[in-house]
């Protein structure tokens, strides 16, 4: 199996919609959507070799991360800051890693660019 083949099968497009769910896990966006738990429980169960937990434990885990977070009033807004708090959470610890790693962007724009500078030199 080629190196871009592989790259394509574990990066696959529905990244957007991975990304999109579990941003979802980072306090800012939790309370922002009334169906939170369930988008991160569905795109949950495509990590869930990785998690150290059950889908059910990780479901608990959200119910305390919500308590955790509802009476604070600074909310954290990014993975990084969001993790510093999960220690007691393996699961959403787990999920924010994951989440920190997803690659967003491609480099095709960057080889495009590239490549027209060849062309034109």
């Amino acid at each position: 199996m080629s190196e871009h083949s592989e790259l394509n099968s574990r990066f696959h497009e529905n990244n957007d919609s991975v990304i999109s769910n579990l941003k979802l896990i980072i306090p800012k966006y939790y309370f922002a959507c009334e169906t939170s738990d369930d988008k991160i429980l569905n795109t949950a169960q495509t990590y869930e070799a990785d998690l150290p937990h059950s889908i059910e434990a990780l479901r608990g885990e959200l119910n305390l991360w919500k308590q955790f977070w509802k009476n604070k009033s600074e909310k954290a807004d990014s993975s990084m800051e969001a993790f510093k708090y999960a220690s007691m959470f393996p699961n959403i610890k787990c999920l924010l890693t994951i989440l920190s790693v997803i690659p967003i962007t491609t480099a095709s724009a960057e080889r495009s660019f590239s490549s027209l500078k060849r062309i034109k030199t």
